[in-house]
């Protein structure tokens, strides 16, 4: 059996506090190395995302075009089937304040204001006095144009419309 002399423990407890010491700084250097890479990456990320949304490709720019026209807001055109004359063509005017869409159809006699107006993505519903009897109309979207149906007691007519540029 080796006998140590009391320098030689003294030695030996330096040299393992300085072990553990440096085994410290080692872990807290890897800490800092993990977070740094995080950081990085995390960076690199949101450095990147600018770039991709300032790359000017014409594709892009037509899907958000469609993206932003998606909406009912605006003046379309539109022709119904098989109904009198003066009920065949019109121009819808929708239009929204605050969070309520208001609907107006204009034809060539006057202005109708809808009523119950429902906007869901691309349906459009609302429904119309005319000449006493209740009109309820159905839409759907598609870029820039829609189509649907009008119920009445008289039937059910199909519509057509396209927005105006």
């Amino acid at each position: 059996m080796i006998r140590l002399t009391s320098f030689q423990k003294l030695k030996i407890n330096q040299n393992n506090s300085v072990l553990l010491a440096v085994n410290r700084k080692i872990n807290k250097m890897k800490s800092v190395t993990r977070i740094l890479c995080m950081a990085f990456t995390v960076s690199l990320v949101f450095y990147s995302l600018p770039l991709e949304a300032n790359h000017q490709n014409p594709h892009d720019l037509e899907t958000v075009a469609l993206l932003k026209r998606a909406k009912w807001v605006g003046v379309w055109d539109y022709t119904v089937e098989d109904v009198p004359p003066e009920y065949s063509k019109g121009v819808l005017h929708v239009t929204k304040k605050k969070r309520v869409h208001i609907v107006k159809i204009e034809l060539e006699s006057g202005t109708l204001d809808a009523e119950q107006v429902v906007v869901k993505k691309k349906q459009l519903n609302f429904s119309l006095n005319i000449e006493g009897q209740q009109v309820d109309v159905s839409l759907v979207m598609d870029g820039d144009s829609f189509s649907g149906e009008s119920s009445s007691p008289d039937g059910v007519f199909a519509l057509q419309g396209t927005r105006r540029k």
